[in-house]
């Protein structure tokens, strides 16, 4: 028997395994993936991202977890918006 059954593997999900790592845990996903809503998808010759696009910063629990298992945020310069409706992709920088 399991000591938690964590049903989702989105970033809340997976953020709750890791919490409790040193239990007996038991991690259910309903699709082929983790990830949840976070995602990337080619679109012509960009990549749409979904779902993960902000980031909490700095002393965030966001950035706790990073550090924890030695991953860097780094800035990502510039700004690029964009919008995909019925398809036509619209691109403003």
């Amino acid at each position: 028997m399991k000591d938690v059954i964590i049903i989702g593997g989105g970033l809340a999900g997976l953020s709750a395994a890791w919490r409790l790592k040193n239990h007996d845990i038991l991690l259910l996903e309903s699709e082929n993936r983790v990830g949840g809503r976070v995602m990337s998808e080619r679109r012509g010759n960009y990549w749409m991202n979904w779902g993960g696009h902000v980031y909490a910063g700095k002393g965030s629990a966001t950035d706790e977890l990073l550090k924890s298992v030695g991953v860097k945020a780094l800035p990502v310069p510039g700004k690029l918006s964009a919008m995909h409706l019925n398809g036509k992709t619209i691109i403003k920088r």
